[in-house]
């Protein structure tokens, strides 16, 4: 065949492979162009999310501001009287929340229509809880109450809003992106809570609580070791249900919520899936990596550790009372996936995860943020408005006579009374064959106002007597006890700190002995309580007599601290404990309060902590201020409640859905 024969199919070849390539060429167009437009939508999306969360930082900041601007007006602080405005008009009055539908929220000194750094716009909205809404699904949250709606827990949603301005919106693409989450309001978590925290230990070598002791409450852990090391029949619990009748009526009782997984009735007593509870929880600060070590946690021994298996525990001393059975949340790193390769065996957090019982069964959630150090008496804090470079600088301290702190040129000195120095301060301690004594006081209050008062023992003449074996504090005398709000200031320089300070001691046999009124007491020497030691009560109930509300002592020292050590038959001891060193107790005593120490220390006796949660609102700014930032910050903050923050479903604004269900719900 001859070459002209074949220069027709040479054409035809050459038309349709360049048809072939035109094809594939408008084809590579259209895709690029779709990726184009996909790579639009993604950004605006991403941009749209990221606005919605700017819109929520925002709500968290407006909420902080009623929440703490409010005392300065001499409002309560309470989300339920916010005012909410769906349009707000010139001049009008703004219309307050609801629990029935998300309002806008009145956003400050802000209009959003100018966008935000960027690009984009945002709404936000609040919608109040009920006290029983929050105890039920999905929420399973106490809070505190004006009526039956919740004064420090709210729902907050944000729409972000992207536009042509800001790349520009597709047809038949969205770009509006909704988040919703729980806020609440509690004491800033950069620093650690004096006065309602549970257990906060700081930790060494060793570890920060070890041997055999059973905590009801909440365990916060900042330190860089094996954090617990719980065997035996040591544990933690989530209510009072072990604590003793005595107790129990010099306390006021739990708030409730319902067993996780259920619904209740919060208000009926006889609903047994109606529980108070301690909202405890365990948080362990990351630990750095070493070469040999153990898990964060070691559980061993027979029965239940973190938390118990069954949903309620009954009260021992009254059994129509049931406690939350599951911890609220653990919050230690998984360090199967944070540790150095190098380094094994590989090891969790616990050392044996079937001891553990939390909300959801959920025990691989991370420590939150950055641990906070350990607070102590020479950190700066800020109190009635004015800073200090320190808290206390007490005797033997870097700053002891510096004069920078509040504490000790505020409190009244007891190292010159002759009756404290051959009582409390001294070796023997003050027993109850001590004689009576009235020491009167003068310090100065946080305001600058020069107070007197008296710290008095077994008066037996005068006004308002209380029981028998009574250590009160009282101003201007023992008859009128002084009060959370206005507490005595005492300040002891100990000249031999590791044995004397603040001593109650047994004389003979077991004696219950009692304190009325409200005092802070702060020392360089050791703090040792070896007998019952509670606040005054003149019956069951004790009404107008509970701790902390009416009765609270602080006792903070730079040195050691040890309850229940050597005697046995300590019913309970009552108080708010912070020492910079070791806590000691090894006898089976029921400690009730709050209790800070760099480490704790016990042996196979058990003692029980039981956690008091402190109305933060009421207790002394003295005792709250050490572990404040020192800086003027504030003393509160708004922040999300772990499990609770969530996007919601396509179709979403601020106020649509009218509650959180269906698109929004959780």
């Amino acid at each position: 065949m001859s070459f002209r024969d074949q220069r027709g199919s040479v054409l035809l070849i050459s038309m349709v492979l360049i048809f072939v390539m035109t094809l594939l060429g408008l084809a590579f167009f259209d895709l690029a162009a779709l990726e184009s437009r996909l790579a639009l939508v993604t950004q605006v999306d991403v941009r749209a999310l990221e606005v919605s969360q700017a819109g929520m930082e925002r709500a968290l900041w407006e909420l902080w501001q009623d929440w703490v601007g409010l005392p300065a007006t001499g409002a309560n602080q309470d989300w339920s009287d916010t005012p909410c405005l769906d349009a707000p008009p010139p001049g009008g009055v703004s219309t307050p929340c609801v629990t029935t539908a998300f309002l806008h929220l009145n956003v400050k000194d802000l209009d959003t229509s100018n966008g935000v750094p960027g690009g984009g716009t945002y709404l936000i909205s609040v919608k109040l809880l009920t006290q029983a809404e929050a105890a039920n699904a999905p929420y399973y949250q106490t809070c505190t109450v004006n009526g039956t709606t919740c004064k420090d827990l709210i729902l907050v949603r944000s729409t972000g809003t992207t536009g042509s301005t800001e790349g520009g919106a597709i047809a038949g693409f969205g770009a509006s992106r909704s988040v919703q989450a729980v806020a609440r309001a509690t004491t800033n978590p950069g620093s650690l809570f004096v006065g309602g925290g549970g257990i906060v230990a700081g930790g060494t070598a060793g570890g920060s609580i070890n041997g055999n002791v059973m905590v009801a409450g909440s365990i916060h852990i900042v330190s860089d070791s094996v954090a617990m090391d719980l065997g035996g029949g040591a544990g933690q619990r989530n209510s009072w249900a072990g604590l003793d009748s005595a107790s129990l009526s010099r306390l006021n009782p739990l708030p409730k919520v319902c067993v996780y997984g259920t619904t209740c009735d919060i208000t009926n007593p006889a609903d047994a899936n109606a529980v108070e509870t301690l909202n405890a929880t365990l948080r362990v600060a990351p630990r750095t990596q070493h070469a040999s070590e153990a898990a964060d946690v070691l559980l061993s021994g027979a029965g239940d550790k973190i938390g118990v298996s069954s949903a309620t525990e009954t009260y021992a001393a009254d059994a129509s009372r049931r406690g939350k059975g599951q911890v609220d949340g653990v919050y230690v790193d998984d360090r199967y996936q944070h540790r150095d390769p190098a380094y094994s065996p590989n090891l969790p957090s616990f050392s044996d995860n079937s001891k553990v019982y939390v909300d959801g069964g959920n025990v691989s959630r991370g420590y939150e943020g950055t641990p906070p150090a350990l607070p102590l008496l020479t950190d700066p804090v800020k109190i009635a408005g004015v800073s200090y470079a320190h808290y206390a600088c007490v005797a033997g301290s870097s700053c002891a006579g510096s004069g920078t702190d509040f504490f000790v040129p505020h409190a009244a000195d007891l190292s010159s009374s002759a009756d404290y120095l051959s009582t409390l301060g001294s070796a023997a301690g003050l027993t109850d064959s001590a004689a009576a004594f009235t020491i009167p006081v003068t310090f100065t209050d946080k305001s600058g106002a020069v107070v007197n008062g008296e710290v008095c023992w077994q008066r037996t003449t005068g006004s308002n007597l209380p029981p028998a074996n009574t250590l009160e504090f009282g101003s201007p005398t023992c008859a009128t006890p002084s009060t959370p709000s206005n507490p005595l200031l005492l300040y002891f320089a100990s000249a031999t700190p590791s044995t004397t300070g603040f001593k109650i001691e047994r004389q003979g046999g077991p004696t219950a002995m009692n304190y009325r009124g409200a005092a802070v007491f702060v020392s360089n020497g050791l703090v040792k309580i070896e007998e019952t030691f509670q606040t005054s009560c003149t019956a069951a109930p004790c009404t107008g007599q509970k701790f902390a509300e009416n009765n609270v002592l602080a006792l903070m020292t730079s040195g050691n601290t040890e309850v229940g050590r050597d005697n046995s038959n300590i019913d309970r001891v009552m108080g708010i404990f912070v020492t910079e060193q070791t806590f000691d107790s090894r006898k089976q005593t029921n400690i009730v309060g709050s209790f800070m120490a760099n480490n704790f220390n016990f042996t196979s006796q058990v003692p029980s902590f039981f956690q008091v949660p402190g109305d933060y609102a009421t207790l002394p700014e003295e005792i709250k201020a050490l572990g404040s930032t020192g800086t003027g910050a504030p003393t509160y903050a708004v922040s999300r409640v772990p499990r609770f923050w969530r996007e919601c479903g396509a179709g979403a604004t601020p106020i649509v859905p009218s509650t959180a269900t269906g698109i929004c719900g959780y």
